[in-house]
């Protein structure tokens, strides 16, 4: 039975991701002749800055790798808009375990790819790296300059910052008539947004934003329900094996899951808790290690216990109402409550379970999921005991934070 759940939950997870694909939207791009090409542009919602991007010239064509050698320029109409520059990049980490002693940064001149943030009179670009995000900004007909902003270690191990783009702001690109206290601004998308706007607008020329707001980390609080398959086996001995067999008991629960930021909502992470319980009895027969005389024992389980898993999962959107994942997690017996009573001998001690890993898929339409979860063995005597679930849920989504 129990190699039947892991086929099930293998051949529904081959499935899913044979039927989910990444959605494809509308873009063009610019090769190094200016010729403008319209076609598919493969959204990947891009948190790193990339250096190439799939490129369909129709729905039914195949997908073609287009480099950034290849192409000045490439957007997703209505979403993002990326420039081929050279420029002065400092790739030094802000994060703090990677913090270096240099108050300076280390610039090199490479051709990248640039975001464009916002339009106007003074344009503003980003060039996002596992080390953080670096800004860039233009007047009309002149060059690139990078916004300086570095982290860094004194010798006595004090966190110090380099806020050199908050003079450059003042000096390079100020207006009449405009103020702005710089020194409360931090190196950050829409910090250094509110001030270009606001300079733009003091030449008196609107800014143009390049797709959406950016996007933040979000909460969702779940109530779950549904049914759990559950199956126990006891070995006190060679010859004296109790398998109770197979239960469905009820499941109830909560889960508060984090979706991650700039990943078209495909990724998120979830700590959930689940309430079950499994109740039977078994006999076993065995013979007499003193002679041919047979025993009936018989034993009763019942266990009640509190899950608490967590993990993450991958989103397949099906449509914009409709997707489907796949998750991984790791539970552990925050409460138990299990009790083994034997007929005619000496009862187990019954300690909480050891922890379990999932595997899970499942589809999502509006605020409604549903979700297998299939759990590997745990034990609760002492390397004596083989606990398993199966567990198919239905979930709602009640809040958003």
């Amino acid at each position: 039975m129990k190699k039947k759940y892991t086929l099930l939950c293998i051949v529904l997870l081959s499935t899913f991701v044979a039927q989910a694909q990444t959605k494809n939207k509308k873009g063009y791009y610019i090769d190094n002749n200016g010729t403008k090409k319209e076609g598919l542009i493969k959204d990947l919602d891009w948190g790193i800055t990339p250096d190439s991007f799939t490129f369909y010239s129709s729905e039914n064509a195949e997908g073609k790798t287009i480099t950034i050698s290849q192409a000045s320029v490439f957007g997703i109409y209505d979403v993002s808009k990326y420039e081929r520059h050279k420029v002065n990049i400092d790739r030094s980490s802000n994060k703090l375990n990677d913090l270096g002693r240099e108050r300076n940064p280390d610039m090199k001149a490479e051709t990248v790819y640039l975001k464009v943030e916002l339009e106007g009179p003074l344009k503003l670009y980003s060039h996002t790296i596992t080390a953080g995000s670096k800004f860039f900004v233009q007047k009309e007909g002149e060059l690139i300059f990078p916004l300086i902003y570095k982290r860094y270690l004194t010798y006595d191990n004090k966190i110090k910052e380099n806020n050199y783009f908050q003079q450059q702001l003042v000096a390079d690109f100020a207006c009449d008539g405009f103020t702005f206290n710089t020194s409360n601004l931090s190196y950050n998308r829409n910090d250094i947004l509110k001030y270009v706007t606001k300079y733009n607008t003091c030449k008196g020329s609107a800014s143009k934003k390049i797709g959406n707001e950016e996007k933040s980390p979000s909460f969702k609080l779940h109530l779950i329900a549904g049914a759990n398959f559950n199956s126990l086996l006891i070995k006190e001995s060679d010859n004296r094996n109790f398998d109770f067999g197979s239960a469905t008991n009820p499941i109830l629960g909560f889960e508060i899951e984090y979706t991650l930021p700039n990943t078209n909502n495909k990724w998120a992470g979830f700590i959930d808790g689940r309430y079950t319980t499994f109740s039977a009895d078994g006999v076993s027969n065995f013979e007499s290690v003193f002679g041919d005389i047979t025993f009936t024992q018989t034993v009763s389980a019942e266990q009640r216990f509190f899950d608490v898993s967590i993990g993450g999962r991958h989103y397949f959107y099906l449509t914009p109402s409709s997707k489907i994942h796949l998750g991984i997690s790791y539970g552990l017996e925050l409460l138990s409550d299990t009790d083994i009573d034997y007929e005619t001998s000496e009862d187990f001690d019954v300690t909480n379970g050891s922890g379990s890993f999932g595997v899970s898929a499942g589809i999502s339409w509006k605020n409604f999921r549903g979700e297998i979860r299939y759990n590997t063995q745990k034990d609760h005597v002492s390397s004596k005991s083989e606990y398993s679930s199966l567990m198919l849920t239905v979930s709602y989504n009640i809040l958003r934070f």
